[in-house]
């Protein structure tokens, strides 16, 4: 049976609806060592309990033939075949271990593509340095393109990656184009790019590349609950939502995915690809290219029609109080709330310190009043919530230090003008919070991590994630967006654990991280306010 643990790991963990989280908390593990199984980075030994442990867990409450049935009929779509004799605990148990196995057996040097790193460093430098140009022959990953020309069939999933690469560099070298459109759809099991993580950060970076010169990108995901591939789209969705009305990710209003997988990319006016999976249900493996432009405009009218099932993915907020309603409906809800920021955050700052802050910032006196009385409710929510749930804080340390050298906060805000001793003032309630409230924890983002985000703010409670980012085409205006969707809030949230996991212990230990604001605050206390 060549099922990888991995493989096998994630179809039951979609197969129960759980997250990689939930498995670590039914076997008692730390949610990183399941993250490592499923993608692969990691197999359990032979000697150890784990097998048992993971069938018990995956059984309890969940062994009625309508179980086993639906569990056998899920391997089968892959090419599995199961004995349907068998009773399901030991059917669950030999899938389990024969998997493990096949994975421990595997010669990983043979199975994955070796990659002279000298031609990938390279394309990497074309890209960030906009030489799209030279991406074209001599490298491993064009394997399909000879003289700068996409094949019309194309067969083999390197070659069919290459060619998406290929074509998108097409449109970046356009200078002709009047319309600047770009559709792509994701109804596959995994991530296009699945263990080519060189090839993918190419990709990545040239679709940012053609945000910043003013394409349009139209992204349509069909959602399920692989947590692998869930924590990819948000990953994607923080490094491009920054681009103002050029951005925009729907999804399927059904989920599940298309097995096997049927996917298009089309550059309007230049060409389209009709991508599907051949010899294999997880992802596309061959394609067809049109550059004709007949060709294209039914494939695209094609897409219309899908879209017709979907919906936005994201919800972008031009009127301010419209955003502050939803942020406030968020607040309501009880639960964990985990924020990402650059500053630390409106709610560690007391609420005489704003009132400070918005009589120096705001004329009239209405709208003073009015912002007074947001902030109140938020913090009066806060602190209810802090009793019974975890509140978790990422600052950046470049902002902090930032705050602490100079007396200012280092991103403009128009309500936040302080004067040296509200730093001190605020340094100390950050002190206090951290003392007084169990549930409130602060982790410290050094450079490696704080660059993953690039000045967007963004934080997940309950079923609804807020994003706030800088305009990275106009560099000063303020976006905000929202998303409600279950499944990708859950991802969100996912994601910041997953962070967390990885950040090192003195910069997110609370009585490491107590000892450092206080030593700062003893500092800018001798050193600017000299006393």
């Amino acid at each position: 049976m060549e099922l990888e643990f991995g493989q096998c790991l994630n179809i039951l963990l979609v197969f129960r609806g759980w997250s990689a989280s939930k498995l670590a908390k039914e076997i008692n593990v730390d949610p990183s060592y399941v993250r490592r199984w499923v993608r692969g980075e990691r197999i359990p030994s032979l000697q150890s309990e784990y097998i048992n442990k993971i069938s018990h867990a995956f059984l309890h409450r969940n062994q009625s033939d309508s179980c086993k049935a639906n569990f056998i009929n899920e391997l089968s779509s892959i090419g599995i075949y199961l004995d349907n004799d068998k009773e399901f605990s030991i059917l669950l148990k030999e899938v389990l271990k024969a998997s493990q196995i096949y994975s421990l057996s595997l010669n990983k040097a043979s199975k994955k593509n070796e990659t002279n790193e000298k031609d990938i460093l390279g394309l990497l430098e074309c890209i960030k340095t906009h030489n799209t140009s030279n991406l074209q022959k001599g490298h491993p990953y064009n394997l399909s393109i000879k003289k700068d020309t996409i094949m019309k069939f194309i067969s083999g999933r390197e070659n069919v990656l290459s060619s998406f690469i290929m074509l998108l560099k097409k449109a970046a070298n356009n200078k002709t184009l009047l319309e600047k459109e770009i559709y792509i759809t994701f109804q596959s099991e995994t991530n296009y790019f699945e263990g080519t993580p060189e090839l993918y950060s190419i990709w990545t970076s040239i679709i940012r590349i053609l945000l910043e010169n003013g394409w349009t990108i139209h992204y349509l995901y069909r959602l399920n609950r692989n947590t692998e591939r869930s924590l990819k789209l948000v990953k994607e969705i923080i490094e491009w939502c920054g681009f103002s009305n050029k951005f925009f990710p729907s999804y399927f209003v059904k989920y599940g995915v298309e097995n096997p997988p049927v996917d298009f990319i089309i550059v309007k006016g230049l060409g389209a690809m009709h991508c599907f999976g051949a010899d294999s249900n997880q992802f596309v493996d061959s394609a067809f290219f049109y550059d004709q432009s007949e060709s294209i405009d039914a494939i695209y009218k094609h897409v219309m029609k899908m879209y017709r099932q979907t919906r936005s993915l994201m919800t972008m907020y031009n009127n301010i109080e419209k955003y502050w309603e939803v942020v406030t409906n968020k607040d309501r809800y009880p639960g964990d709330l985990f924020v990402q920021t650059s500053e630390l955050y409106s709610l560690t700052i007391p609420i005489s310190l704003w009132k400070k802050y918005i009589d120096r910032s705001i004329e009239k006196e209405y709208e003073r009043k009015l912002h007074l009385e947001r902030l109140n409710k938020r913090i009066k929510l806060f602190y209810q919530d802090i009793i019974k749930y975890k509140v978790r804080y990422f600052v950046d340390l470049e902002c902090l230090l930032h705050m602490i050298k100079t007396g200012q906060y280092l991103y403009f805000n128009e309500y936040q003008k302080p004067e040296l001793e509200d730093i001190y003032t605020h340094l100390q309630y950050i002190i206090y919070l951290l003392e007084t409230y169990e549930n409130f924890e602060l982790g410290i983002l050094t450079e490696k991590y704080a660059k993953l985000f690039q000045g967007v703010h963004w934080e997940v409670k309950a079923d609804t994630v807020i994003i706030s980012t800088f305009d990275l085409i106009n560099n000063n205006y303020i976006i905000h967006y929202t998303i409600t969707e279950e499944t990708m809030a859950n991802a969100f949230h996912d994601y910041y654990l997953e962070l967390w996991e990885q950040i090192p212990p003195k910069y997110k230990d609370k009585e490491l991280v107590i000892a450092w604001f206080k030593d700062q605050a003893q500092w800018y206390k001798s050193n600017i306010l000299n006393i």
